[in-house]
């Protein structure tokens, strides 16, 4: 049940508020069992993690050979499938962010092993991508040949120097989070287009699943964006929605990852088909409720 508290050390990243709603409790089902909370600001309604892990230990909460977005390798089942829907997914997302717009300069934040980054070069587009894992970014640059760089290269480009810029299912791991969209903001064209693609707590499928919702991977992402939410601090920025998105395969794969946090073995699987197609069913019907959502914003 939800309540009003105020919480030791918690503070909204986003307004300051030290008040919220615990909406969840919740573990760590990924990697290490710990104890969270999905709390509410009780002024901005930001959904975020806490506690939330000092920026010198959350490094720690990645480093697991399981990672699966930062490998270039798909050994098992589980994976192997991760990585076809991956292909499937990259003809949508970059259709969706370029739109109308021909060739340019493109910046994925967070591009991982550098895959779609890779989609969008092989179309003609001058990518530059940012991956603070070595590991990651290691990948990107041999498997791919890309111009990939850690978090520190941001500072150094200059003003107004990208087309689009793209953070796919980034944002919420982005520990300076405003930090971050100040520096968007000054890199991205005045006709130029943000696109981020980001879990959605408002989902069916987030509610189904509740605290097992594998959409929540605390501590690993620090804030929960509701449509609503991301729409709001978006316009702080001067950037405007201009469409969204559902990207229909992540509500099987989250559900599928859900049911393994339940243990509910083959039955579960089958469930998880089941409510990742009825997710997706209601997101058709009503705007916003995918498991995931992309949205671009333009200024």
């Amino acid at each position: 049940m939800e309540h009003t508290t105020l919480l030791k050390d918690y503070q909204c990243i986003n307004c300051g508020m030290q008040t919220g709603e615990m909406v969840l409790n919740l573990k760590d089902h990924y990697l290490t069992g710990e104890d969270y909370l999905i709390v509410r600001c009780s002024k901005c309604h930001l959904l975020q993690t806490h506690p939330r892990p000092s920026y010198d230990k959350i490094g720690f909460y990645y480093a697991s050979e399981k990672y699966i977005s930062h490998s270039a390798k798909h050994e098992s089942l589980f994976s192997k499938v991760y990585g076809l829907v991956q292909t499937i997914n990259f003809s949508s997302k970059y259709r969706f962010a370029i739109r109308d717009r021909r060739a340019g300069a493109i910046l994925d934040i967070g591009c991982g092993n550098g895959a779609m980054l890779n989609h969008f070069v092989k179309k003609g587009w001058s990518g530059t991508g940012i991956e603070p894992g070595d590991s990651a970014r290691n990948i990107a640059k041999s498997e791919y040949k890309l111009n990939v760089f850690d978090e520190t290269k941001l500072a150094e480009f200059e003003d107004k120097s990208f087309d689009v810029i793209t953070l796919w299912h980034v944002l919420e791991h982005v520990y300076n989070l405003h930090e971050r969209l100040a520096e968007i903001k000054r890199l991205l064209k005045s006709d130029g287009t943000l696109v981020l693609a980001l879990p959605n707590p408002r989902s069916f499928d987030a509610q189904f699943y509740g605290a097992h919702w594998a959409a929540y991977d605390v501590p690993r992402h620090l804030y929960h964006f509701t449509p609503e939410i991301i729409e709001k601090i978006m316009l702080d920025y001067g950037l405007k929605l201009q469409d969204t998105r559902t990207l229909w395969f992540d509500s099987y794969y989250v559900s599928l990852l859900s049911e393994e946090y339940l243990g509910s073995g083959f039955l579960g699987k089958i469930r998880a088909i089941m409510i990742g197609g009825y997710s997706n069913l209601i997101s058709l019907v009503k705007r916003n409720r995918g498991s995931s959502q992309m949205y671009r914003f333009k200024f």
